[in-house]
């Protein structure tokens, strides 16, 4: 099917190139000089060269034809008709072949160079071969005998020549269809060149017998075809030209005119001559306009594209110097200490100040979701809709900005994917895309996101761009900056209650020592002034109290030298294997004296069958007593104190100290085993004995040796001190009997 189509496709192009031809063949028999075959206008060469190049070589089958038609309507000899199918169409082919070797050639004759080309080769070169062949042709038929064959060569080659050069070039400069355009948008000084150009042809060319001085009036002619290529390029020129070219022919042919001479082929000749110089000097000129057009054009272009681009810099630098105040005001708001979200605030408006017709959002993380930071310009119902947004791959612009730490643009939130989940709402909140940048810590830690939102589908410019990336970046300059003041006030905090504990300590221990030095020293004098005064059961009495302040006393150093030796690593340790069983009894029996003393009820619970524990005891029973001298401390009369024991699951053991007394504050219970903290219980009792470091040095201890201790407790109700011990501390553990933690 295709391949018949294709036949009769060139069928129909073969059949239409040879009349149009053969048509342009007759017009051109009608000026024969030698003969009916020679003549001095060929207009089918011009024919010729314009079909190959408009339609390339497949046109050569209908030239060929189309000679065939002229040479047999005329009743040529058969000699002469072989010798002008082959030369008059191989002539347009070697036109067609050595101006295509030139890459940069352009039929339409654009340029100088162009003008140049086509004259020297499809002008002046190619026609000898079809005048060699004809001329062949013709002394072969008998139609010349030797003595005319170079005026018949002359001949053929002037006709032919002038065929291409002034039929041929309009062919080929008004296959270039804006070449009409310039006619239609000059239309009135169009008609105007028109109506000068034939009267002048007529006036010139109409005159019968002119005077010889007669001949200077044809470079009237010239003014024409200049002001042609002027306004008109080359399609103003060859038009003129081609008119100018008919009247003459005409005129000359029927005598007239100021080129007519002695015989109708010099008239010709003189003519084509004059038609030649005016062809060639109103194509080079028309060249020459086109390449200033084309050159003042691209100079205009150039000049446009300096000028946008000086634009577009200086727009980039009054953007710049715009960042460059808004972060200066920024950074001054946060080294004022304005609020986080007045600073937020702040930066929405001056990055939306920079491109009006986007919406500016922050989102901070928190617990793996986004928040809101700052109000903004989204409608309400969007950002409650959002509001803890899930940070994951895929969850909308800022979800999946959040997830990947890196910038995600979605030029159109209905066609991406990431919004499949969330283009209902972006439709009713009146937007089209969104593009958001992670804030990254100095860590790339992802703080939060900053986005941009645009009512219209669009992807960011070079310019939006860096305005997003900058924006998220002070972003992140203020979220650091608040969180480092957090920081600085939870410090100083902390260093505000570590020093008040401290000052607290060294009040209480400037009590706790001289309450047992002024005991000492007070009994000492007492005994020693007055003692023949005294009952030996009042000296007995004053030298326990003596005894009792100097252990007291003892108590507090040695509890300090204790904590010393713990944070300078240098406590002594010997591990040995012990009983947990024996731990307690020995502990108890060093607190009964207390328990008595209080009213206080005392419980063992021991799991049965626990392993033996590899530490040092000393270690264990300092533990223990801290614990339960605490205990003891803080429990009413008459309450209880149950120390148990019991395996673990992960086969460890945990010891267990609980009370009934007034339990630990809320707000101090998370500190109880830091230094000094543990004293600020005995604010709410009577009894300010102690350093407050009992608890620091149980802790010390039980990790020292892999282990840990936590604590629990409810105001007035009682506290419950659990030591945890690990698996590698138990000798022999048995499988069987494990409590639950």
């Amino acid at each position: 099917m295709s391949a018949a189509r294709s036949v009769s496709r060139a069928a129909i192009l073969t059949v239409g190139v040879a009349g149009i031809y053969a048509i342009a063949g007759q017009l051109g028999l009608s000026l024969a000089v030698i003969g009916n075959n020679v003549t001095l206008v060929w207009p089918p060469s011009g024919v010729a060269i314009f079909c190959l190049f408009f339609f390339g070589l497949r046109a050569w089958p209908g030239l060929v034809l189309g000679t065939l038609l002229i040479s047999v309507s005329a009743g040529v000899p058969w000699t002469l008709v072989v010798a002008t199918m082959i030369g008059n169409p191989l002539s347009a082919v070697l036109s067609y072949f050595l101006l295509g070797r030139f890459a940069d050639f352009k039929p339409t004759l654009g340029n100088q160079r162009d003008v140049l080309r086509f004259t020297a080769i499809a002008v002046l070169l190619a026609p000898t071969l079809s005048a060699a062949l004809g001329t062949i042709g013709l002394y072969g038929s008998g139609i010349i005998t030797s003595d005319g064959i170079w005026q018949a060569f002359g001949t053929w080659w002037v006709g032919d020549a002038m065929g291409v050069m002034l039929l041929g070039t309009t062919l080929l400069v008004f296959s270039e269809a804006k070449g009409i355009a310039a006619f239609r948008t000059k239309m009135h000084e169009a008609l105007m060149l028109a109506g000068l150009t034939v009267m002048v042809s007529l006036a010139v060319f109409s005159l019968e017998n002119p005077d010889p001085l007669y001949f200077s009036l044809s470079y009237l002619a010239f003014p024409m075809v200049i002001w042609a290529g002027f306004r008109f390029g080359q399609f103003g020129v060859t038009a003129c030209v081609l008119f100018i070219a008919t009247v003459s022919i005409g005129a000359t042919a029927m005598g007239r005119g100021p080129f007519v001479s002695v015989t109708a082929a010099d008239s010709l000749l003189f003519l084509h001559a004059f038609m030649f110089t005016l062809s060639f000097i109103g194509l080079l000129l028309g060249a020459t306009i086109k390449s200033n057009q084309r050159l003042d054009q691209e100079l205009q272009s150039e000049h446009d594209l300096l000028d946008a681009r000086i634009r577009e810099r200086t727009d980039a630098l009054n953007r710049s110097n715009a960042i460059l105040v808004g972060e200066q005001d920024l950074l001054k708001r946060v080294a004022s200490g304005e609020s986080l979200k007045t600073v937020f605030h702040s930066l929405i408006e001056y990055t939306e100040n920079q491109f009006p017709d986007m919406i500016a959002t922050i989102l901070v993380c928190r617990d793996g979701h986004l928040w809101s930071g700052v109000e903004n310009r989204m409608p309400d119902f969007y950002n409650e809709a959002i509001e803890g947004l899930p940070i994951g791959d895929g969850i909308g612009s800022c979800g999946t900005a959040a997830f990947q730490g890196k910038r995600v643009v979605v030029a159109d939130v209905f066609e991406h994917p990431y919004w499949k989940d969330y283009r209902d709402l972006a439709d009713k909140a009146g937007f089209s895309a969104c593009w958001s940048q992670p804030i990254l810590s100095n860590a790339g830690e992802v703080w939060g996101t900053f986005a941009l939102y645009y009512d219209s589908p669009r992807s960011p410019t070079e310019a939006e761009l860096a305005a997003l990336e900058a924006s998220a970046g002070l972003a992140a300059i203020v979220l650091a900056n608040d969180r480092h003041l957090g920081d600085l006030i939870a410090a100083r905090t902390e260093a505000e209650t570590a020093n008040a504990a401290k000052s607290h300590f060294l009040a209480n221990m400037s009590h706790d020592l001289r309450t047992p030095l002024n005991a000492i020293i007070g009994f000492s004098a007492m005994l020693e002034t007055i003692s023949n005064q005294l009952s030996e059961e009042k000296k007995q009495e004053y030298v326990g109290d003596i005894r009792g302040a100097g252990e007291h006393l003892l108590q507090i150093v040695n509890e300090l030298l204790d904590f010393a030796r713990i944070e300078a690593g240098k406590q002594d340790y010997d591990e040995e294997l012990f009983s947990i069983d024996s731990a307690f009894i020995e502990s108890r029996k060093m607190v009964t004296p207390q328990l008595r003393a209080g009213g206080i009820n005392f419980e063992l619970d021991i799991e049965t069958g626990l392993p033996q524990v590899r530490s040092d005891p000393r270690w264990l029973r300092q533990i223990l007593l801290n614990l339960l001298s605490n205990a003891i401390k803080f429990s009413p009369d008459g309450g209880t104190i149950t120390l148990s024991a019991v395996r673990t699951d992960d086969d460890g053991m945990m010891v267990r100290v609980k009370d009934t007394g007034i339990g630990v504050a809320p707000d101090i219970l998370p500190r109880i085993f830091e230094p000094f903290v543990s004293r600020t219980i005995s604010l709410h009792t009577d009894d300010e004995r102690g350093t407050g470091l009992g608890l620091a040095i149980v802790k010390a201890l039980m990790e020292e040796q892999g282990g840990s201790v936590e604590m629990s407790s409810v105001r007035n109700e009682g506290t419950e001190v659990r030591l945890r011990f690990p698996a590698n501390r138990m000798v022999n553990a048995p499988a069987e009997n494990r409590a639950a933690t």
